[in-house]
């Protein structure tokens, strides 16, 4: 009796032991979406770490939405707290069963949610979605029966595609994903997964479009929905019915598609009118003159707003649900005292994005000169020429004592980590610099100057991160996030100073 019990004790702890080491593996095999543009488990991680019906309203829909609408940004002006869950792709089988997990934490007052997937988006889905995006969302959520529904849902829908024991047991999945672990895999389990952003995605690219919208009034034909989409949105309508929450139906710009028009505008009202909904379309030429939209500054590209447009549309609609639904401010109360933390953190991550847009060297040494950034500089050719007085003021205000206008044709690097800092200058020949900026990041810097080897290299975890042009090149390192802000380099090895910058995605 004794052996047996012993057995049964040693095989329910190996038991143990092999369930843990499992559930280590699968949850660092499965891919985390923090540090790009359409960071699902960052907006996915942040929403659950709110406090319990702390928020007024919340945002559904695809990644339109995710760049259109800031939160943060209410709150600033308006007061009013909430969350955009809109996630890469979000069809409405999506939206309906975030809304109803949200449900679980949150008692919101009112939903708005983009229309844009009641209609053909990717025609190739019965979904239409694909696989991975779906992913992103529901292996991010938490288990409960809203998670188990969904997965049934889900793969009732698309068998051929999706496997329930797959979601269950995600190294079915994700088994080949074991090359591709690095360190930032690890460094996920230290972050902070409150989200200053609330789910808003910070789009900071321009491109100028014509885009100035359609006039309503021109043919009374709809365009046809997804069938299996109206579905699902029948189902998120009577849940927000049941809860006694305001549904508010959207469509944010789409500068340069040609796919919405008044056709999609008519359905879309339609279907408003038949549920006793509110729909605000954006594309029409009024609501643009409204906004201020400038189709040269406002798009991201040809379906997204971009950053300054996004500061358009959420003043927008914070006034709106301000002035309609009664939403009140919560500036100042106790009980919000968190949203000023992160309303102060949201301002620091921007000061990302506008790093990434400045192209004059004095204001630029301004904006990196603060101890959240690691700074690299590298030297290919020459960079005298170009220095202004100025520029060599605030170079020295970084703590670098070489005056670079008086070098001319030198190699030279620097390292700037907080207060610590590595400076070398040479005429005589190339340098090298090796070092770490936290347990993370380790990094290389070389530098050649004119007839010394004429090349720049800055290298971060393997990556080359240099533009390896002729002039200063710099790279900006956010010590904060473990993130690559910018690689620009300022061509100062001549008089007329031209900038040249590595396209980056701010994490």
């Amino acid at each position: 009796m004794k052996k047996t019990l012993k057995f049964l004790l040693r095989a329910g702890v190996l038991f143990l032991i092999v369930a843990v080491l499992y559930l280590a593996a699968a949850d660092l095999l499965m891919p985390k979406f923090m540090q790009d543009l359409w960071h699902a488990t960052r907006t996915m991680d942040g929403f659950y770490e709110e406090e319990e019906n702390s928020l007024d309203f919340l945002f559904l829909g695809s990644s339109q939405t995710a760049t259109s609408i800031t939160p943060m940004e209410m709150y600033e002006k308006y007061g009013i707290t909430g969350y955009n869950l809109s996630t890469e792709q979000q069809n409405l089988v999506l939206s309906y069963y975030l809304l109803k997990d949200a449900l679980r934490y949150q008692k919101p007052k009112v939903v708005v949610l983009d229309t844009l997937f009641l209609f053909q988006f990717y025609g190739a889905k019965p979904v239409n979605m694909n696989e991975m995006a779906i992913r992103k969302v529901i292996d991010a959520m938490p288990w409960s029966s809203v998670k188990v529904e969904a997965i049934r849902d889900i793969c009732e829908l698309v068998p051929e595609e999706h496997s329930a024991l797959s979601y269950y047991l995600t190294p079915i999945r994700y088994h080949e994903r074991w090359k591709e672990i690095d360190r930032r895999d690890f460094y996920y389990y230290t972050m902070e997964k409150r989200n200053d952003l609330k789910g808003y995605a910070v789009y900071d690219h321009v491109e100028p479009t014509d885009y100035y919208g359609f006039t309503l009034g021109q043919m009374d034909e709809s365009a046809e929905f997804v069938d299996m989409m109206v579905t699902y949105f029948d189902k998120l309508a009577n849940l927000c019915r049941e809860e006694r929450i305001e549904l508010l139906l959207i469509k944010t710009p789409r500068p340069g598609q040609s796919s919405w028009g008044e056709k999609r505008h008519n359905a879309c009202e339609e279907l408003a009118q038949e549920y006793g909904l509110t729909f605000i379309d954006f594309n029409t030429t009024d609501m643009l003159e409204e906004l201020g939209w400038d189709s040269q500054q406002d798009s991201g590209d040809v379906s997204h707003a971009n950053m300054y447009g996004a500061s358009k549309l959420t003043d927008y609609m914070g006034n709106y649900l301000v002035e309609q639904y009664g939403l009140e401010d919560h500036r100042g109360e106790a009980a919000y005292s968190r949203w000023e933390e992160d309303l102060t953190e949201y301002h620091t991550e921007l000061q990302n994005y506008r790093i990434t847009h400045c192209e004059d060297l004095e204001e630029y040494l301004e904006m990196i000169n603060q101890e959240q950034y690691t700074v690299f500089l590298s030297v290919k050719k020459d960079a005298s020429a170009g220095l202004t007085e100025k520029a060599v003021e605030n170079l020295k205000k970084l703590g670098l004592g070489a005056d670079l206008s008086t070098f001319r044709g030198c190699s030279y690097l620097a390292v700037k980590d907080g207060t610590v800092i590595h400076e070398e200058v040479s005429a005589d020949s190339s340098l090298s610099w090796s070092g770490s900026v936290n347990t993370w990041t380790r990094y290389k810097v070389t530098s050649g100057g004119n007839n010394l080897g004429n090349t720049s290299s800055i290298i971060l975890d393997d990556v080359e991160y240099s533009l390896n042009r002729a002039g200063l090149n710099i790279v900006v390192y956010d010590n904060l996030r473990n993130i690559v802000v910018d690689s620009v380099c300022f061509g100062t090895y001549q008089s007329e100073v031209n900038v040249k910058r590595k396209t980056m995605t701010i994490e």
